[in-house]
C-alpha cells in the first residue's frame, strides 16, 4: 500500500512534507570516479525514489552541470520515460568556470542553478576564489537570471513554512 511504503522512509517522507532540500554530495576528488556520481544520481530515478516522493528537493554538488542532460535524456531511452520532469525539484551549485557553462545554464535552466564558492581556499588549479560572484555577474544573460543564480533560487529553495 502506499501508506507502507512512504513510512518505510520516515526520514524522506519528513524532509518531503517540511519541503526542505536534501544537500547531494559525492565528492569530486580524482580517486572517486565520475561513474559513481552518475550512478548516484540515476538510482533516485531507476529506484522509484523520485516517484514516491515528487515534492523531494534535491541539491546536488560537484562536477559541473554540463553531465545533466545528457544523462537524464540516457535514462529516459533506458526506461521509455520521460526524465526531464525530475529537473523540476532539483538544484545544482554552480561555478561560471566550467567548460560550457552558459550553454548548460540555459539548457538547464537559470532556476535550478544555486551560486557557490570555496572561498577562503583557492581553487587547485591555482584560480583565487574571491571573484567567484563577479564571473556570476558577468555572464552574458539577462541580470534577472544573475540575481537567480546568486541568491534568489537559494532564498526560494529554503523558505518554507513547514509547520502551518
Amino acid at each position: 500500500s502506499s501508506r507502507r511504503r512512504h513510512t518505510r522512509y520516515p526520514l524522506v517522507t519528513g524532509v518531503q512534507t517540511c519541503a526542505l532540500p536534501i544537500y547531494k554530495l559525492i565528492p569530486g576528488f580524482l580517486s572517486t570516479p565520475f561513474s559513481l556520481y552518475k550512478l548516484s544520481f540515476a538510482s533516485l530515478i531507476v529506484g522509484g525514489v523520485l516517484d514516491r516522493y515528487p515534492n523531494l528537493r534535491l541539491i546536488w554538488a560537484e562536477r559541473g552541470i554540463s553531465w545533466i542532460l545528457p544523462t537524464l535524456n540516457k535514462l529516459s531511452k533506458m526506461l521509455d520515460k520521460d526524465c526531464l520532469v525530475y529537473l523540476k525539484n532539483w538544484s545544482f551549485i554552480c561555478d561560471p568556470e566550467w567548460d560550457n557553462f552558459a550553454e548548460d545554464a540555459k539548457k538547464i535552466g537559470y532556476d535550478h542553478l544555486l551560486f557557490s564558492t570555496d572561498y577562503p581556499h583557492n581553487d587547485p588549479s591555482g584560480r583565487n576564489r574571491e571573484n567567484d560572484i563577479s564571473d556570476i555577474m558577468n555572464l552574458n544573460t539577462d541580470d534577472i537570471n544573475k540575481e537567480k543564480i546568486a541568491n534568489l533560487n537559494a532564498k526560494k529553495l529554503f523558505e518554507h513554512t513547514p509547520f502551518k
